[in-house]
């Protein structure tokens, strides 16, 4: 048999080049399951909560607008690495260990201060603003009460990068 003829090319297509895209949202909150066990020490208002305790500025917890937190939980764990990455926009909860209906929610609202850095009687102040609460977070928690010391947000997230190069056309 005769071959077939070849057929000619087609010209090139042209085109214009796409957009860029667009730059990124902002991360959301991050999240984190840090938590530590202390207990509640009402019968201060100021200064060192003492080892395994922490304390709020006020007789009426909710009204407080500073928590002081020892650097060592009730398991003596010096956790001052921990309390001292927490920074302003944060939040942390405060619960009752035996009982998750009972809590406060805080918001750091200012610079974190540590006293007595590198002794015993380190201690933590968080300027603060109460979010939310519940039960006897609402009402008090009693001195000594056990409670968990969670570390519930960080601070918010950089924007994100620039989106790629549109498709070409």
């Amino acid at each position: 048999g005769i071959s077939g003829y070849s057929g000619i090319s087609g010209y090139s297509g042209s085109g214009v080049s796409g957009y860029s895209g667009y730059s990124g949202f902002s991360g959301a909150s991050g999240v984190s399951s840090s938590y530590y066990f202390y207990k509640a020490n009402t019968s201060a208002t100021s200064g060192d909560p003492g080892s395994d305790y922490l304390l709020w500025n006020n007789a009426t917890q909710t009204s407080a607008t500073q928590i002081n937190i020892s650097h060592l939980t009730t398991d003596n764990i010096d956790i001052d690495v921990f309390l001292a990455s927490i920074q302003n926009t944060q939040k942390f909860i405060i619960q009752d260990s035996s009982n998750s209906s009972n809590y406060q929610i805080w918001q750091v609202n200012g610079t974190p201060t540590n006293s007595n850095p590198g002794t015993v009687n380190s201690y933590w102040t968080y300027p603060v603003t109460l979010s939310s609460s519940s039960g006897t977070g609402i009402t008090n928690f009693a001195n000594n009460t056990s409670v968990i010391f969670a570390i519930n947000s960080g601070v918010i997230g950089p924007t994100g990068p620039t989106g790629p190069q549109g498709i070409q056309g």
